[in-house]
């Protein structure tokens, strides 16, 4: 369960009376209470959402005012039409169509304006098999620099071209390689003197393949020292932080590598611990500092 989820669910425990669970600081602990789940409550609730869910889609396909709607789902006695939605003017709001010439607008737009920061982790977490990492700050000397992602998974300027390559074409287009190399070179400014890549299981070319043509366009050498060295399941799988974490441990082998800053390419993005792994190994290998850079970020927030 995502940190998150069981946020929500400790929130509601506590609401409960008598109480099954109390917070105290920023620390949640378990009282005596002997709770079970009341399942007629449960259905009530469910009832009630499934009820509000129905009034919404009625509320998206009414003809009738849409202000006056709204009034009586708040117990309005009296509600009356509003006279200026598009119900009672009887048309849209908002022109239905649009020229191409605007959509191609609104497609490099979003293009432009969704470059998503890679912030550094700086903790190792409490899991067997980090051997002298475990639990402990990370270094700075074996620390990420702070990267950068081009888009958001499935948004509408690059991210649906990062889907499309991914699941459809089983490589990325020309133009990714010619954005990405724009974001690095005319926004981000990183110094890397060399380019590798985070390898894959199920797609053995797919990302080698997109960091050749980027190291090219970037004018730099393309070194592909990163092993994987056992399969692992998708970050995008694993519930929480920390089985993001123990899904990668001793999953991948760096080589000796160039004593120099390097440029780290993956496709997607997650939890971060890819590329805070193996940037730790990297450093431990003997690289200059690690540029984390992704095609995509598949969740809003980084676990």
């Amino acid at each position: 369960m995502r940190r998150t989820q069981l946020d929500k669910v400790l929130k509601i425990l506590i609401t409960e009376t008598p109480a099954p669970v109390t917070k105290e600081g920023q620390f949640w602990f378990a009282t005596p209470v002997n709770y079970t789940v009341d399942w007629k409550r449960v259905e009530t609730l469910k009832k009630m959402r499934h009820q509000e869910q129905q009034r919404m889609t009625e509320y998206l396909h009414t003809q009738k005012c849409l202000m006056a709607f709204l009034a009586r789902e708040l117990d309005d006695p009296q509600p009356s039409p509003c006279g200026r939605c598009a119900s009672c003017l009887e048309k849209p709001l908002i022109p239905p169509t649009f020229s191409e010439k605007r959509a191609i607008e609104a497609e490099q737009f979003f293009k432009q304006h969704n470059m998503q920061i890679i912030e550094p982790r700086k903790q190792w977490p409490t899991i067997e098999g980090l051997g002298d990492w475990k639990g402990k700050n990370i270094a700075p000397t074996l620390r990420a620099e702070q990267g950068r992602v081009l888009c958001m998974w499935g948004d509408a300027g690059w991210g649906k071209w990062v889907r499309r390559g991914k699941q459809q074409e089983g490589h990325f287009d020309e133009h990714l390689v010619t954005a990405a190399a724009e974001l690095i070179q005319q926004e981000w400014h990183p110094t890397p003197r060399w380019v590798t890549c985070v390898p894959s299981y199920n797609h053995p070319s797919l990302i080698p393949d997109f960091t050749q043509e980027l190291a090219k366009a970037l004018k730099l050498p393309f070194v592909p020292i990163i092993r994987k060295i056992r399969p692992t399941l998708p970050q995008k799988e694993m519930q929480n932080s920390y089985q993001q974490a123990h899904n990668l441990v001793n999953a991948f082998t760096v080589e000796p590598c160039m004593q120099e800053p390097v440029l780290l390419v993956d496709d997607m993005v997650d939890s971060r611990w890819t590329l805070t792994i193996i940037a730790a190994l990297l450093r431990e290998a003997g690289s200059g500092p690690v540029f984390p850079f992704a095609l995509a970020m598949t969740s809003p927030h980084f676990s």
